[in-house]
């Protein structure tokens, strides 16, 4: 695999694994709710954009979207 396969998967792949790290940790989903639908929402924004983007369909409004959740 390429480093530009593995960057165009970057904004993909680091929310991903936190949120397997969350979710195999009840702890951390108990005390912050918050935290664990921000990184939900951000591996599903990202997902969709990536997938649209192989598609070759304009996918510029997922991520504002996903810029304007985020803030």
């Amino acid at each position: 695999m390429y480093l530009q396969d593995i960057l165009k998967y970057l904004d993909f792949i680091s929310p991903l694994l936190l949120l397997i790290l969350m979710l195999l940790s009840k702890k951390a989903t108990w005390r912050r709710d918050y935290l664990f639908w921000f990184i939900v929402i951000q591996v599903v924004l990202t997902g969709i954009g990536n997938i649209l983007e192989e598609q070759k369909i304009d996918n510029l409004y997922i991520y504002r979207l996903n810029c304007a959740v985020s803030f």
